[in-house]
């Protein structure tokens, strides 16, 4: 974590980049990269154009694996189901910052019902409306209280990193004393 908040720090984001798969993991990959890149060069990658209806159960998770070590780029978020499915899959040799705070509960849900549509819905509905906070919030850039607007995650994530951004940067709330 030391050395994510150095690159964060010094702008040097050579490593540094969002990864989506499944499509409807887009959409808060976009917001996330959209916010980021106004200060970080910053990459964006999306597989989703690879997954079938959202379902992983036939996704070659070794092509993002192949492709992650052509790259030699730190994964800093990782977005979607790939995240929800991180834990399934030995990811030990990358440096992965940030994942979903719901791994063990779709793990187990995943194990009652395999590669069930149903399962990928439930959890990410949740995901969606948490994670980017989350993961701002444990990259330490976050300045603010972020709070969840009637569209979810459109108000937090603009007033999430430390250079100010309109409109919504004077809704938050500094929590630093």
């Amino acid at each position: 974590m030391e050395h994510l908040h150095h690159l964060i720090k010094t702008r040097d984001t050579s490593k540094l980049f969002v990864i989506a798969v499944a499509s409807n993991s887009v959409s808060s990959s976009l917001k996330i990269f959209n916010i980021l890149s106004k200060t970080f060069d910053i990459k964006f990658y999306s597989f989703h154009d690879q997954v079938k209806d959202n379902n992983l159960s036939n996704f070659n998770f070794s092509q993002i694996f192949n492709f992650l070590n052509t790259m030699n780029r730190s994964i800093v978020f990782v977005t979607g189901q790939f995240a929800l499915l991180s834990p399934l899959v030995d990811l030990s040799h990358f440096n992965i910052f940030i994942k979903s705070t719901e791994d063990s509960r779709l793990q187990s849900y995943l194990e009652q019902y395999p590669n069930s549509e149903e399962t990928l819905n439930t959890y990410y509905t949740t995901i969606k409306r948490n994670y980017l906070l989350y993961c701002l919030q444990q990259l330490q850039v976050a300045d603010c209280v972020l709070t969840e607007d009637q569209e979810g995650v459109d108000c937090p994530v603009s007033c999430a990193i430390s250079v100010p951004v309109t409109p919504y940067g004077d809704q938050c709330t500094s929590t630093q004393e």
